[in-house]
């Protein structure tokens, strides 16, 4: 990010002798350049499948484990979909200094 001030004093003499007005600019991520995100991680999901003991030592000698339309694919997996920082703001501010 680029952030930029810019500020101009004039004298005030309704604030007295050592009066002064102060306007001032900033400009913050003047070059309105993203900073993305990190991309969606999470590929599919998958559901756990009830405990089931199996194998030749139990009643249960085969195992299948998870179901036949297998996992669930995230469709905005790999995807950027936010920035981390804000976009261009600009900001304006007058002070009295007396």
């Amino acid at each position: 990010n680029v952030d930029f001030a810019i500020n101009k004093d004039s004298k005030a003499e309704f604030l007295g002798e050592q009066g002064i007005v102060q306007f001032r600019t900033e400009f913050f991520n003047i070059l309105n350049r993203p900073n993305f995100a990190n991309p969606n991680a999470t590929i599919a999901s998958f559901t756990s499948p009830a405990a089931i003991q199996c194998g030749p030592q139990y009643a249960v000698k085969s195992c299948q484990f998870g179901s036949s339309s297998g996992p669930a694919i995230n469709s905005t997996a790999g995807q950027i979909t936010s920035t981390i920082t804000t976009s261009r703001q600009i900001q304006f501010s007058l002070k009295l200094i007396f």
